[in-house]
């Protein structure tokens, strides 16, 4: 069930269906229901409880697996998998839209307030390293990380140049499929592998790094990329690590069935 805080009432259930739809700003509403928690007995569900332990559960399962995926090119949940292993534990991390990077929204684990800095499913390709720039700046004793695809890296990489400039110490990863992952995976499997615009060419990002006067890496092993993610974090200055990943891996997408196939004929 959705609850939707709202201070304008043309939003509510705008996106989603809400089973409660309030009418306020959402700290006042959130106070005013801590005071109400407060005044009474909260008696957890124990069936809530037991779903979640069960979530967990699986999700370690699932995270542990992954770790164990091999093959080349290197799968995005490997490259996830060996980032969380050595993530130091107060990282503000910005992920950019689009496949790769959203493979991360339940690979990293977060332990401080304002770490994650995201644009969900809005579509903002581009958002993450302008963003990461800007929480560096926010937040300059805490090490910065951003996530992003090639295609996504592309409509803001030349604010690379500002990163040197000011010599911020952001950790830019870069998986690396050659195409618009999102898209292509609606091509895949809307559109009976009919793919129109999506694959791409791109630079060597680590090159492109080191021509601005930043550090690269390219790393294409799985079992490289712990060291090289630790050595990134201790450059001083911008860094770009490109990983090359499985163009493959493409998830079914969540709102396929939004999506019409082209019927014979047409």
């Amino acid at each position: 069930s959705i609850i939707q805080i709202e201070i304008d009432p043309e939003e509510l259930g705008r996106n989603y269906p809400v089973a409660v739809g309030i009418e306020g700003d959402a700290k006042a509403v959130m106070e005013s229901l801590l005071e109400r928690v407060r005044q009474g007995e909260p008696r957890p569900s124990q069936q809530w409880v037991a779903e979640i332990g069960d979530w967990f559960a699986r999700r370690k399962q699932r995270l542990e697996d992954e770790g164990r995926l091999s093959g080349l090119p290197v799968k995005p949940q490997r490259v996830y998998a060996e980032i969380r292993r050595v993530m130091p534990r107060d990282a503000i991390v910005a992920l950019d839209a689009g496949l790769a990077p959203n493979f991360g929204q339940d690979r990293l684990n977060f332990y401080e307030p304002r770490s994650l800095l995201t644009s969900l499913d809005l579509g903002g390709l581009g958002f993450s390293f302008p963003a990461s720039l800007g929480a560096k700046f926010a937040a300059p004793n805490r090490p910065v990380i951003n996530f992003n695809g090639d295609g996504g890296f592309l409509f803001n990489a030349q604010e690379f140049e500002t990163a040197v400039r000011y010599g911020l110490k952001v950790v830019t990863v870069i998986m690396n499929n050659g195409c618009w992952g999102s898209e292509k995976a609606y091509q895949r499997h809307a559109f009976n592998e009919r793919y129109v615009g999506a694959d791409i060419s791109n630079p060597r990002f680590d090159r492109y790094a080191e021509l601005f006067g930043g550090t690269g890496f390219y790393v294409e092993r799985p079992e490289e990329i712990g060291d090289a993610f630790l050595e990134a974090l201790q450059v001083d200055g911008p860094s770009i690590i490109e990983i090359p990943i499985d163009p493959d891996e493409m998830p079914r997408p969540a709102r396929l069935s939004d999506v019409q196939a082209p019927q014979a004929g047409t």
